[in-house]
């Protein structure tokens, strides 16, 4: 039973046995209301779910889940790890200049499941600076074997707010199953050491801990995420790309080495729900409030943002949009309109990660009010995205989800169809495709993959007919297939 991130859900083990050797992974999470049964070969026992509490907070303001995370600029600039603040509707941070009685309010501005990854900002009247960063982010690829040291704040409920320092060797590269993105170390990392800094001999940071990410390792396994990764999520950013790093080359001890990093890491605090009152904290209401929300910005202003983007996007002047619409986001992170249309450029761009990204931002900040595009329209785009790098699965989940949000949009039966053509299920790719014509879509993407799908299917005359019907609206690629095919 590993508990990486106290959100309500456990990480179940199972043991095989063969002959006399018994091995252990992970098969599943699991959340069975306040209580936990296990049953196995040889146990039967009961674990009762128990939040952590602490002396600094009242125990009507509970949170659900703690971390770490370390700083990536003076003004208020955080990474950490993406289940840290996963689906948190409040996260405060503590610990900034070793100061663990004011809390500080922060918010997600870039986050990335894929990598496990999330960058946070202090979002609050009272917070002043993070002082000077110690470390720069390695982006060379650790060797197998060198000494790295875990910083962060693990069990704080039991051990204390103060620092914890772990040692361990870089014990893979590669972390099996859970990919390229992670590296596997021998350093022991618990609950609460998740999202902080993996420091190599001179202090800079080599990787972000990640305890909490072997469900989807496959096994029981420490890993950390590889800097280069936060590197190219910070690029993805046009502001946050501008931040520098100092690489330290000069050897020293690893109390000094300690002594300066632990100033920049800090402890996370996450709330599934917003606190009714902050009035046993030092940071007032106020500071939630100051959080701009979309309803209390100038819709005057959003208007005139969003028609000047929209030009920008017919004209093809997709960096100029992106530029505008992240300085939007700067000062409101949870404008969905905003996001959604970042996304659209994003992906004329070919950036379908960033896109995507931004899409999951529209669905969790989108309210159904909006003009400018429906639920079905953004699971359809972030569809497509994921379709174009290659994540046909995951796309064929999304676009179910636009087909239940609206089973009269002809497009998405239109995505679905082609996406079931990259999984090789002709059948249902005709049978989609069909019904997008018969809904009267009569576009040249419906004909021209129904005609492959026919062709794999070895309806060759099908298949002619449709690519004919498709070239004779102007589909050059249906010409070019008929000219091969005469």
């Amino acid at each position: 039973l590993e508990l990486t991130a106290d959100k309500g859900t456990f990480n179940l083990v199972v043991c095989h046995r063969y002959g006399k050797v018994r091995y252990i992974n992970h098969i599943a999470t699991l959340l069975y209301r306040n209580r936990l049964d296990i049953e196995g070969w040889l146990w039967n026992f009961r674990l009762m779910k128990v939040y952590p509490t602490s002396e600094s907070k009242s125990a009507e303001d509970s949170y659900t889940g703690t971390g770490s995370g370390f700083a990536l600029s003076s003004d208020g600039y955080i990474a950490t790890c993406n289940h840290v603040t996963e689906d948190a509707k409040h996260i405060q941070v503590t610990g900034i200049n070793g100061d663990f009685t004011r809390f500080y309010n922060a918010q997600v501005i870039l986050s990335d499941p894929m990598t496990d990854l999330s960058v946070i900002k202090v979002n609050d009247p009272e917070f002043k600076t993070l002082g000077k960063v110690n470390y720069d982010l390695r982006t060379d690829v650790p060797v197998e074997g060198e000494p790295c040291y875990a910083i962060g704040y693990p069990r704080a409920d039991l051990l204390g707010d103060n620092v914890k320092v772990t040692n361990g060797i870089i014990s893979a590269v590669n972390a099996g199953k859970a990919g390229p993105v992670f590296c596997q170390i021998s350093v022991p990392v618990t609950y609460g050491n998740s999202g902080g800094p993996l420091i190599d001999g001179n202090g800079n940071v080599l990787g972000i801990i990640s305890a909490g990410y072997g469900d989807k390792a496959g096994y029981m396994a420490n890993l950390a995420v590889k800097a280069s990764y936060l590197k190219l999520l910070l690029e993805s950013d046009p502001v946050l790309r501008k931040l520098t790093f100092k690489p330290i080359l000069v050897k020293r001890s690893l109390t000094e080495i300690v002594r300066q990093v632990k100033d920049n890491v800090y402890l996370i605090k996450v709330s599934n729900s917003e606190p009714e009152s902050s009035k046993n904290n030092i940071v007032t209401d106020k500071s939630i409030n100051s959080i701009p929300r979309p309803e209390l910005q100038d819709n005057g202003n959003r208007v005139s943002v969003l028609n000047e983007v929209k030009e920008k996007h017919r004209s093809g002047n997709y960096e100029d949009a992106v530029n505008i619409l992240s300085e939007e986001l700067q000062k409101d992170s949870l404008w969905a309109d905003a996001y959604y249309f970042r996304a659209l450029c994003y992906s004329a761009l070919g950036r379908q990660n960033e896109a995507i990204l931004d899409y999951d931002s529209v669905l969790k900040y989108h309210k159904g009010k909006s003009t400018n595009y429906s639920l079905s329209e953004i699971y359809q785009n972030k569809s497509i995205c994921q379709a174009f790098v290659g994540a046909y699965n995951g796309a064929l989940e999304t676009i179910d989800k636009a087909i239940i949000a609206d089973e009269s949009d002809a497009k998405s039966y239109e995505v679905r169809g082609c996406i079931y053509y990259y999984l090789r299920d002709y059948g249902k790719c005709i049978d989609d495709l069909s019904r997008t014509i018969e809904k009267g879509n009569r576009i040249t993407t419906a004909y021209y993959f129904r005609a492959l799908a026919k062709f794999a299917l070895k309806d060759f005359a099908g298949a002619r007919s449709d690519m004919e019907q498709a070239a004779s609206m102007g589909d050059e690629d249906a010409a070019q297939w008929l000219e091969r095919y005469r």
